[in-house]
């Protein structure tokens, strides 16, 4: 008896074996089937020391020591960087693009796709197209004309395609004082219309004065201190966006030099906007800067009593 119920308990096994095998057949997703999830990411991203976009202008974001740069001309956003290689390591097929939506998504590759090199050397390391619907927040890559793919990081929401569309401003390092602020000097502060509110904080035996006054608040020295170190600009503007401005006399100018000599100026003009100033960094370089950030580091001698 118990050998013939072991041969029908074997018998039943095996029926619900097969029963599974080609239940899980019949109702995998047919975006699933033979597709690797890992097609577009790559692992070994302490590999790559140059990355190629080509979208509607070429960017190069080169590595230059600890360093980014972007086309060998400006410091690059670290997070951004940062950003890019997450995405790079995680992202994950979430299925093929489906039949009827692939005449639409390719004209979207042919007038908006953008080209992905990751590069050692003169070796590419991984290379991919993208496209996103940013209105739906939907990402796609596909390799060559090969199938196209939706394209996700599992548990997050975030429309990836963005990273890859930005211009050169938009790779840019939008910190405003990128230096060791253990090395400051001194910190300048003048005003165009108002002089006499304008003030200079520098090192007496590692302490923060203020050189106008005889005493001043220490903490309040400290806050500003903290508040110019983190300045940023929203955006960069380009050479044809800044045609009106160059004649127009700033209201502040912010200057700063290390023990080095070294010496930076960021100078602030009018607002652009409701929530921007024009701004200017080292004489050179202008962009907009949100109207708080501004309003923190604008303040009159007097606020430091």
């Amino acid at each position: 008896m118990q050998k013939k119920r072991n041969i029908r308990l074997l018998i039943i096994l095996s029926v619900l074996v097969v029963v599974t095998v080609m239940t899980a057949l019949l109702i995998q997703p047919k975006d699933q089937l033979g597709v690797d999830r890992d097609l577009f990411s790559y692992e070994n991203t302490v590999s790559v020391d140059r990355v190629i976009i080509d979208g509607s202008g070429s960017i190069e974001l080169t590595v230059n020591g600890n360093t980014w740069l972007v086309n060998n001309s400006y410091g690059a956003d670290p997070q951004r960087i940062n950003v890019l290689f997450a995405i790079l390591k995680q992202v994950k097929i979430r299925r093929k693009v489906a039949d009827r939506q692939e005449e639409s998504i390719n004209k979207l590759f042919e007038n908006q796709g953008v080209l992905i090199k990751f590069m050692d050397g003169e070796e590419v390391q991984k290379s991919f197209e993208v496209v996103g619907d940013e209105s739906a927040s939907l990402t796609y890559m596909r390799l060559g004309e090969e199938a196209i793919y939706l394209v996700e990081i599992p548990g997050y929401r975030s429309y990836l395609a963005g990273i890859f569309q930005l211009d050169q401003n938009g790779w840019r390092n939008p910190l405003v004082f990128d230096l060791n602020w253990a090395n400051l000097a001194y910190v300048d502060v003048r005003y165009t219309e108002k002089e006499d509110t304008g003030f200079s904080i520098s090192f007496d035996n590692r302490r923060l004065k203020l050189n106008e006054l005889a005493s001043s608040d220490s903490l309040k020295l400290g806050n500003y201190i903290d508040d110019v170190s983190l300045l940023y600009v929203n955006d960069y503007l380009n050479s044809d966006e800044i045609t009106s401005y160059q004649n127009q006399e700033s209201r502040a100018a912010i200057v700063i030099n290390d023990i080095a000599s070294n010496h930076y100026v960021l100078q602030i003009y009018d607002e652009v906007n409701d929530d921007e100033y024009l701004v200017r960094i080292d004489s050179a370089h202008y962009g907009l800067m949100d109207k708080q950030l501004v309003r923190r580091v604008t303040k009159p001698r007097s606020y430091f009593q």
